[in-house]
């Protein structure tokens, strides 16, 4: 039997309209990591552009887990919403600098805050 190597929960926050999404495991090329992006664009499509992404359990990101996190930015920007990570551990800190990728996905220290930075602009 195939192990799953990624989950995620989501929750919307009711007063902000944000949803705050938990991936688990490694974001990358599984086919798991590709339903959770079709997903989450989605409940973009759905009405829900505002997303706070909570990193602190993900246990790895490779090149395709790049382009996914891109791919989300691009999504929920193109909708009029936007994109906010958070629980960035150094190692993933420094791989999404060297991708630039926090140069254009704003970040926070916590998931409140992160949900603040979603919820205003």
């Amino acid at each position: 039997m195939e192990t799953v190597n990624f989950t995620s929960a989501k929750r919307t926050e009711p007063d902000s309209k944000v949803s705050v999404y938990h991936p688990r495991g490694k974001l990358n090329g599984h086919p798991d990591c590709f339903a959770w992006l079709e997903e989450v664009r989605r409940d973009i499509r759905d009405g829900g552009p505002r997303l706070v992404l909570s990193l602190q359990d993900v246990s790895r990101i490779d090149s395709t887990g790049i382009g996914i996190l891109a791919s989300v930015h691009v999504s929920a920007v193109n909708a009029g919403g936007k994109l906010c990570l958070t629980g960035l551990n150094e190692k993933q800190r420094l791989l999404l600098e060297s991708t630039w990728l926090l140069r254009v996905i704003p970040s926070a220290e916590d998931e409140a805050q992160a949900i603040r930075v979603c919820a205003t602009g």
